[in-house]
């Protein structure tokens, strides 16, 4: 009769074992996810929010492989003056319209009234962009600071910042499994150590 016991207990011991090396996976997993949700939040929404950036796009291969498209790029307003050859930015394609182009400075022009323009061209385009580009066209743009890949695809199917909440709920929802996962592995582990200290 103690051998069924025994075997028994070292099938329920076994048994737990095997579900407590399941409850840290997923926990891990959760707060690994956690972790992913919260950075992106934080890039795409907080940081942008904060300086007055704007995370916009990429729709088109004119920047592969750069910036390829899906990828989100957070445009921070800049001066035209601080512009410089090799800088990404982001201006409007015809001034008033809302209708955005990411590409690189290759030359920059100033006129004798001090009126600065800027040549651009896509990494993947095999010629300079056509027109010179005003500073009033980069008003409503700026200087890509960095950008997220795939993400902007994701910004998209959201509606953009327009539905941002969405993002922190992915992100408050992980973090309540997470946390779950974290206490019932706790209090699971509780009445087992009690236990062993019963049978000494």
């Amino acid at each position: 009769m103690s051998a069924r016991r025994e075997a028994r207990a070292a099938l329920e011991a076994a048994s737990q074992k095997e579900k407590s090396v399941w409850q840290y996976v997923l926990t891990g997993v959760s707060t690994a996810l956690l972790l992913i949700v919260v950075a992106i939040a934080v890039m795409v929404i907080v940081i942008p929010l904060v300086t007055g950036s704007t995370p916009r796009t990429v729709l088109t291969s004119s920047m592969v492989p750069t910036l390829p498209p899906g990828t989100l790029v957070i445009d921070k307003p800049t001066s035209p003056d601080d512009i410089r050859i090799g800088d990404v930015i982001t201006y409007q394609l015809t001034s008033g319209q809302d209708l955005f182009v990411t590409h690189r400075v290759i030359s920059i022009s100033r006129s004798t009234n001090g009126d600065v323009t800027f040549i651009t061209k896509g990494d993947n385009n095999a010629s300079p962009d056509p027109d010179p580009i005003t500073a009033v066209q980069l008003s409503t743009g700026g200087k890509v600071w960095y950008s997220l890949p795939w993400i902007g695809w994701l910004n998209n199917a959201v509606g953009g910042g327009g539905k941002s909440w969405l993002v922190i709920g992915a992100a408050v929802l992980l973090f309540g499994y997470a946390g779950w996962q974290f206490l019932s592995g706790l209090f699971d582990r509780k009445p087992k150590a009690k236990k062993a200290t019963d049978k000494d």
